[in-house]
């Protein structure tokens, strides 16, 4: 939510505007959902509790059950904003059909040359932070108008500054030297595809502007105070004060550390999950709000279709581009990075577009608290809409069966060694489209663990088949040398390291092969390597020393074959 243009001049005096005029949904609610303080307690408890990692307290599936219910539906908010009724799919046209269709095929030509991709995800990565503080500005400037503060053009300008200038900041911290912060959560396992395309401002260049974009933005805001607190009460300003706090937790202040090498420090209080959440919190409180204003639906009628229009959004593309498919890269592989790069980014631009303070119907249900006349609704494909909801529904069902069947079905199992929920839950994944190779791995890897090698095969070369990568390619090399097949093995051993150099476990069990099939010098080359790559792996010295115990007593006894053994299971 933005300020652009001339907010219409308000006549009350400050700290005249009626109790009801004064918040959206009472002083509780605003305070701690709209301005951040729940955030501010949820860090300071995580705090105390000494967690050192953002997620500490929550499994896998709490936290996707958080994101249900907060950052899918913030996304349907916005497409309710542009698509449900035909005059706003007008009015917006441009961004509702040309736009998106561009970004729609950036998204598809992401997912088949790596280099689109990997922008993509830069892009989101770089506008995201743009993206909340502009959320920030436009509701600490709606606060301070429904109090009645008066808010000159050089204060106006002096706070939108501030917001620029915390945007700078976290810019160079996340560009500079390599890219040393990050800011936006991305779902999935790192990918070979895909990467965050760094800038890589040089230090020189980027830490100098750190002192002077932090010096400027300190500055910035207490000029801004001082100003403000000449014309209104302090206790008028507390609503707008907690969002250029929450603005500074979330930004300004870790990218600030950067300067001091203290980014660990601030883990809990940046971590990029509960930046997102607590975003579409604030974000799902102020449409709601508004949707009533404009007497859209009820609150529960209105959430509940923003939860189904957000999921058809971020479920039905992967849907659709799954391998077998139109794609070839798994949602856990790369297709949920792109997909979720893309989404941000078209909610970015039409939240850019849709939120302007400047708008009429909007200053007068956020500014000045009006109940609006609803606008005539065009009539619209009832057919058509009812197969879009449905089409929805069936998103929401894949997300709740995929969440369920990864926590219930794969992560706890795995735990307890239950291979045969594991096999069932692999099939119903398959059934919703989200066959994982990584689960496909991780249940023949357990499975070759437990000396089951003739069921690990089948889950190892489906993995291969879904995403090649290093680690599968090793374990199946591995339980190849188990079974005695030396050659086969070295031969994806050799197929694991050509996809991935710097894998020292491939290098390591490549040592060993060669060292089973009496190539001692060969061996210890490999196992130099895995050394050189892990120095810390204590299994990878205690393999190098015993490969060079077999080679001196060989070389003692004259003889290059001796000592031949096969290596231990993955």
């Amino acid at each position: 939510m933005e300020d652009e243009g001339r907010v219409p001049t308000d006549p009350s005096t400050p700290g005249s505007a009626s109790r009801s005029a004064r918040w959206l949904s009472g002083p509780v609610v605003d305070l701690f959902l709209g301005c951040g303080v729940g955030y501010v307690v949820l860090t300071v408890l995580l705090l105390i509790s000494g967690a050192t990692q953002p997620l500490v307290l929550w499994t896998p599936f709490a936290t996707d059950v958080l994101a249900l219910v907060t950052n899918t539906p913030h996304y349907g908010a916005t497409l309710l904003r542009v698509y449900e009724h035909r005059s706003d799919r007008r009015r917006y046209g441009f961004f509702a059909v040309h736009a998106t269709l561009l970004i729609f095929g950036l998204f598809v030509g992401g997912l088949y040359w790596a280099p689109l991709g990997s922008l993509l995800l830069t892009v989101y990565a770089s506008w995201s932070p743009w993206h909340f503080a502009g959320q920030n500005y436009g509701l600490a400037l709606m606060f301070l108008r429904r109090r009645g503060v008066p808010v000159d053009a050089r204060t106006k300008r002096l706070l939108y500054t501030s917001f620029v200038l915390s945007f700078l900041i976290t810019f160079f911290a996340i560009h500079g030297g390599g890219g040393r912060l990050h800011l936006a959560p991305v779902p999935g396992e790192a990918s070979v595809h895909y990467e965050f395309l760094a800038i890589g401002i040089p230090d020189s260049i980027s830490l100098p502007a750190l002192w002077i974009f932090g010096s400027a933005y300190v500055l910035t805001l207490i000029a801004v105070a001082a100003s403000l607190l000449r014309r209104a009460r302090a206790i008028d300003l507390v609503p707008s004060a907690m969002l250029v706090l929450l603005q500074a937790l979330w930004f300004s202040i870790p990218a600030l550390l950067v300067l001091r090498g203290e980014q660990s420090a601030w883990n809990v209080t940046r971590a990029t999950i509960w930046v997102s959440i607590f975003h579409s919190i604030q974000y799902l409180w102020v449409s709601s709000y508004y949707a009533r204003q404009v007497g859209d639906s009820s609150r529960s009628t209105y959430l509940g279709k923003t939860l189904l229009a957000g999921a058809g959004l971020t479920m039905l593309p992967a849907l659709l581009f799954m391998p077998g498919l139109l794609g070839t890269i798994p949602f856990d592989a790369g297709l949920g990075q792109v997909l979720f790069a893309a989404v941000n980014i078209h909610h970015f631009m039409l939240d850019g577009v849709i939120w302007k303070l400047r708008d009429g119907r909007i200053a007068r249900a956020l500014l000045r608290a009006e109940q609006t006349t609803p606008e005539p609704i065009a009539p619209e494909n009832r057919l058509g809409r009812r197969l879009v909801w449905l089409a929805c529904a069936g998103a929401l069902g894949i997300y709740v069966v995929n969440s369920w069947e990864f926590e219930f079905g794969v992560r706890r199992p795995s735990e307890r060694g239950n291979f045969a929920r594991q096999e069932k839950a692999i099939q119903r994944l398959r059934w919703i489209g989200r066959e994982s190779h990584a689960v496909h791995y991780n249940l023949g890897f357990g499975l070759a663990r437990d000396g089951q090698l003739l069921a690990a095969r089948p889950h190892l070369e489906r993995s291969l088949e879904l995403y090649p990568t290093a680690k599968t390619w090793t374990a199946l090399g591995n339980l190849e040398s188990v079974e005695g097949h030396f050659a086969v093995a070295l031969s994806a051993l050799d197929t694991a390291i050509a996809l991935d150099s710097s894998y020292a476990i491939a290098h390591k069990r490549r040592g060993e092969v060669l060292a089973a099939l009496g190539e001692l010098d060969a061996a210890l080359d490999a196992l130099g390597e895995a050394e050189r790559l892990a120095p810390d792996n204590s299994n990878i010295r205690d393999s190098l020393e015993r490969v060079k115990r077999w080679r001196a007593s060989a070389n003692a006894a004259g003889s290059a074959n001796t000592g031949r053994t096969r290596p231990s299971p993955p």
